[in-house]
């Protein structure tokens, strides 16, 4: 005999003894035959021995059916989206095709590239602690980079980018988004200044070098107000602020809240040198990074406090991100051989973050990874052998997603692409019979959004701002057309998100800085004789 139960398309071998001659119904006249109905069959047999005596027997082979397999789910979605697949006629489900799905780190991220305005590579720091490239992000400038795994699938890194390399632009910054696998760096938008509280002779500017993501999707970065001498330019005083961004809802940068940092006594010190790094960098931003202060932080495993490292000073720097309190302990003095030195190549810590619980310092221009001992500031020197005269910045990494180590046997899936792609999945039902079936998931790009208009306007008139890239438009003021027309009081950042005819959306945004009116003074002797004359001065314009 053979099987007697076989699924459709399949073939089955019936055996058959007791005699020297065979004679099948199907004409066969051997002992073994393979068959492949393809409905239920009644094979019969006629068996007969040496004697010449003969016997009939038959066997009914049962032809069970495909399964039937239904894949439901949005079949066309925008980029950064995500769709579930669900299939449907069997009880056992095998899709293939989904290791791409996930994310798996290969060690933290460093960004950066040659002083003094190279093209910035996005790299991991492998096992043995060198650094293996993934990608240019094509641009310069870029640096507080955080990795966020968003929506527990999409793997992000992100960060600022400088608006360039003036006094005006140094200080103002894009929130930026990188591919992880690639490096591709995408400009998101312009992130508000903070609040200034020392009015004309006030200025403000955003440390566009320290960034951090928490594991929930909070980008934090520091930004400073400063009352600066308009005689010296000396800074008379400051308010340094905690800017938050939520990555959820970040709005291209333009959903930022700040909150004053509060200087203890003991951090006093080392924040001044942090504001007057900050200071000399603004004045001279093409030159080379700040000498002195904190130039990255990383938030601690429990997500309560943002530590770093002065690498001047040699100094513990700790900031409890709920009540914006900070604390700061000098490293022991045995830390010396490694800090203290500026100038060209200073001994600055570019990147701070951790690995696999410890906390590692990363020296840029030195090309040099430190372990830091949170408690003590113990530095240890782990490797020098990574590029030296660097611009830079470290992000801790985590896997994003289900990387997959084989096919995924739940009936439905969650599926990210990046691009149009093709999904399989084998379906088996009780009869044990399996069929594959496949659908394709078209990825739709993102509009590409476009704002142009007044930057810069007096108080009192007004902006007009023009957004394109596609069919609806809809602003942070309520608006719905492409074009809006605003008179702000204040700095403000206009948000649009822009819809095109495939559903997809994007945002962009714009800030309008408005610039207060010049307060005229006439000065000059305002009582004469008659027959003389008078110098009159103006003031303010």
């Amino acid at each position: 005999m053979g099987d007697t139960e076989i699924c459709n398309g399949e073939s089955t071998t019936l055996t058959a003894g007791g005699g020297t001659i065979y004679s099948w119904s199907t004409g066969a006249t051997t002992g073994v035959i393979t068959v492949n109905p393809s409905v239920n069959t009644v094979y019969g047999l006629t068996v007969t021995d040496g004697n010449g005596c003969s016997s009939t027997a038959s066997v009914s082979v049962t032809v069970n059916a495909l399964p039937i397999v239904g894949i439901s789910g949005a079949t066309e979605i925008c980029l950064e989206s995500c769709t579930t697949l669900t299939a449907t006629g069997g009880t056992l489900y095998e899709w293939e095709g989904l290791q791409s799905n996930g994310y798996e780190c290969n060690g933290p991220f460093f960004v950066g590239g040659l002083q003094g305005g190279g093209i910035a590579s996005l790299y991991s720091v492998n096992g043995s602690n060198s650094l293996s490239l993934i990608g240019s992000t094509g641009t310069n400038n870029v640096n507080g980079i955080g990795y966020y795994c968003e929506g527990g699938t999409r793997p992000y890194i992100y960060g600022m980018k400088s608006l360039g390399n003036s006094i005006t632009e140094a200080v103002r910054a894009n929130l930026v988004r990188i591919d992880p696998r690639s490096g591709a760096l995408t400009i998101l938008g312009q992130i508000p200044q903070p609040p200034n509280p020392y009015g004309v002779t006030g200025t403000t500017g955003i440390m566009t070098y320290i960034g951090e993501v928490s594991a929930g999707g909070i980008y934090y970065f520091p930004a400073v107000a400063a009352l600066i001498n308009p005689f010296t330019f000396e800074i008379v005083d400051y308010t340094i602020y905690l800017g938050q961004i939520d990555l959820n809802n970040h709005g291209n940068g333009g959903n930022v809240t700040y909150a004053p940092i509060t200087v203890l006594a003991t951090c006093k010190p080392y924040l001044d040198a942090c504001i007057t790094a900050f200071q000399t960098y603004a004045l001279n931003p093409a030159g080379r990074e700040p000498s002195g202060g904190i130039q990255d932080w990383a938030l601690s495993p429990d997500g309560t406090t943002l530590i770093s490292f002065f690498g001047i000073e040699n100094a513990l720097f700790r900031l409890n991100v709920s009540d914006r309190t900070t604390s700061c302990l000098a490293g022991p003095a045995s830390n010396g051989i490694y800090t203290g030195v500026t100038g060209v190549s200073t001994d600055e810590f570019g990147g701070i973050y951790y690995k696999d619980g410890q906390l590692y310092g990363h020296q840029v221009d030195r090309g040099k990874i430190f372990s830091i001992n949170e408690l003590t500031g113990q530095l240890t020197l782990v490797t020098e052998d990574l590029p030296t005269d660097y611009r830079g910045d470290s992000a801790i990494c985590g896997p994003c997603g289900d990387p997959g180590t084989g096919p995924n046997t739940s009936p439905s899936v969650t599926v990210c692409p990046t691009e149009t792609t093709i999904y399989n999945v084998k379906v088996t039902d009780d009869h044990g019979c399996m069929t594959t079936a496949s659908t394709t998931v078209t990825v739709n790009a993102l509009p590409v959004v476009v704002i142009t208009g007044d930057e810069e306007i007096c108080s009192g008139s007004t902006a007009t701002l023009a957004a394109s890239g596609g069919t609806s438009y809809v602003w942070n003021t309520g608006a719905t057309g492409p074009v809006i027309t605003v008179s702000p009081l204040s700095n403000t950042n206009y948000i649009v998100t822009v819809t095109d005819g495939n559903g997809c959306s994007a945002s962009g945004s714009k800030t309008v800085v408005v610039n207060a009116l010049p307060v005229p003074e006439i000065i000059g002797n305002r009582v004469i004789c008659n027959g003389e004359s008078t110098l009159l001065g103006v003031l303010g314009a």
